[in-house]
């Protein structure tokens, strides 16, 4: 999946862990920053706000390279 472009809508089966996998830009971005930036780009998609309780049918937008960047590898850890 592109940055900036979306990926959905969420089925059953998916999880955030194999769409930031898919998602990643290059190899400077770590699977723990892309999801980090994808769930702060769609707060919505998650249930409670647990970035392990990804809505099903939700759409989610791919976060820019800015915003994946604004994301620290420390801090995503």
């Amino acid at each position: 999946y592109v940055p900036g472009e979306s990926y959905g809508p969420v089925n059953a089966g998916d999880s955030l862990w194999k769409i930031a996998s898919q998602s990643i830009p290059d190899s400077s971005v770590n699977i723990n920053q892309m999801m980090v930036a994808i769930q702060r780009a769609n707060p919505d998609a998650f249930v409670g706000g647990n970035i392990n309780r990804l809505r099903t049918g939700a759409v989610l937008r791919i976060p820019s390279r800015e915003e994946i960047g604004a994301v620290g590898a420390r801090e995503a850890a």
